[in-house]
């Protein structure tokens, strides 16, 4: 059986959240009358309450603290726990609210879960964060497969 730990947990996504350009701090914060394990702050009006949990803590808690973030003003707030458990877990909650519902893979991968299913964050990041280093590198048209949609990326 393995064991996740929620200190790997914060800093997997703290860190996916700092390379989006987050100022990110995984220190217990206010959010009404509930605690959330950190926030992530890019924009002024723009706050994000992160709640981690390990697989052997209360989800409904979890859910219910990121309830009161939304009612406190966060403008997003998003449970974390580990891929496995948030694969199980009834999407209904987060596809009628403003949370997010984040799952960290054994790899420290991050994924989402968007309305049409699981998908990979992390990798989205890291390639948008390689083109603003190389400005002027590359004209890159993105087809999403199955999609008529596409992307223009022009540098």
């Amino acid at each position: 059986m393995a064991l996740t730990n929620e200190r790997w947990l914060k800093w997997a996504v703290a860190r996916y959240y700092r390379s989006l350009g987050y100022k990110v701090s995984m220190k217990p914060a206010r959010a009404g009358n509930a605690m959330v394990d950190g926030i992530a702050i890019r924009h002024v009006g723009e706050r994000i309450a992160i709640e981690v949990k390990s697989p052997r803590d209360d989800i409904v808690r979890g859910i219910g603290q990121c309830h009161e973030a939304l009612a406190a003003g966060y403008s997003r707030p998003v449970l974390v726990t580990t891929l496995r458990v948030a694969s199980k877990l009834k999407k209904r909650v987060f596809q009628r609210t403003g949370m997010k519902l984040v799952g960290v893979d054994a790899k420290a991968r991050i994924h989402g879960y968007v309305a049409d299913g699981w998908r990979l964050l992390s990798q989205t990041a890291t390639f948008f964060r390689f083109l603003e280093r190389r400005p002027g590198l590359l004209d890159l048209e993105l087809v999403c497969a199955g999609s008529s949609s596409s992307l223009m990326i022009n540098h």
